[in-house]
């Protein structure tokens, strides 16, 4: 095991991951061995840090609680154990892999405004949020899977990234109305009433960037010759596989506004099992 931890504390970043990311820890479980584990830290990390705005309801503790992972991020290229397990875990990760840090702090800037009822003014800020919270980290997972930056497909992050992103939005409508916040766009709906909400054809511009999502990675595909994703980029880019499944969950759920919505961990391993062993999404 090469991700500076001993077993006991790595099975508490594995847990982590599992219970709060899922999509990302299933599809670490499928990439190759030589990064599986800085994959599941990754992902431990990125579940830890979302979910503080879920926990946390007054939002002068959750930036008290963010500022922690802003303190320790400064100092992970000179700082000693933590006593974390998740942060010396991925500051074994940064050093490692050579990870920039920027994206990690722009991450978590972007959570705090996760506190806040104020809703996204626009399509360009709701891209912005999305390219902070997930294309960031899609493009950190390349850089750990050792994805090649001249590599032509690795234009398919950023459209993979914002349209797993935007699904996932759509799932925690009902966690943030429920605190009366707003996290979509609301340049083309018009002002909304979050109290008495009816759906405004939202679901449409999730399915709207999944469709330039795949369109785009057929093309890039296409002009590299390829009729399948390369292992590597495959491994990064597989818990996109889950958007079209969480779409169809949406679909079918009237009050979806309203009741969280959510797929079966069956699905779930099904559906990034079967993508990864095609190799497309």
């Amino acid at each position: 095991m090469d991700v500076g931890l001993d077993k006991a504390s790595f099975q508490i970043v594995r847990d982590a991951a599992r219970a709060h990311a899922p999509d990302r820890y299933l599809a670490a479980l499928l990439a190759p061995r030589a990064y599986r584990e800085e994959l599941i830290i990754l992902a431990a990390f990125l579940g830890e840090i979302e979910r503080i705005p879920r926990i946390v309801k007054e939002p002068a503790l959750g930036e008290i609680r963010l500022q922690w992972w802003v303190d320790w991020l400064e100092n992970t290229k000179t700082a000693t154990a933590t006593g974390n397990p998740l942060a010396d875990a991925m500051t074994h990760v940064i050093r490692k892999r050579q990870l920039p840090l920027a994206p990690l702090n722009d991450l978590l800037e972007a959570r705090v405004d996760d506190f806040y009822a104020d809703p996204v003014a626009s399509q360009s800020a709701f891209a912005a949020y999305l390219d902070r919270t997930e294309t960031g980290p899609f493009q950190l997972a390349a850089m750990i899977a050792g994805v090649s930056r001249e590599d032509a497909l690795q234009n398919v992050l950023i459209p993979a990234a914002r349209a797993y992103g935007a699904t996932r939005c759509l799932l925690r409508l009902p966690y943030a109305i429920s605190r009366g916040r707003w996290p979509l766009p609301v340049d083309e709906l018009g002002d909304i009433d979050v109290a008495g909400l009816s759906d405004p054809g939202i679901r449409q511009h999730a399915d709207q960037a999944r469709r330039t999502a795949i369109d785009q990675i057929r093309s890039e595909l296409a002009r590299a010759g390829k009729s399948r994703l390369p292992r590597d980029l495959m491994a990064v880019l597989l818990p996109a596989a889950l958007i079209e499944p969480y779409l169809h969950a949406l679909q079918k759920e009237d009050d979806w506004l309203h009741t969280p919505v959510e797929i079966s961990p069956l699905t779930r391993a099904w559906r990034l099992w079967r993508a990864w062993r095609l190799a497309k999404l």
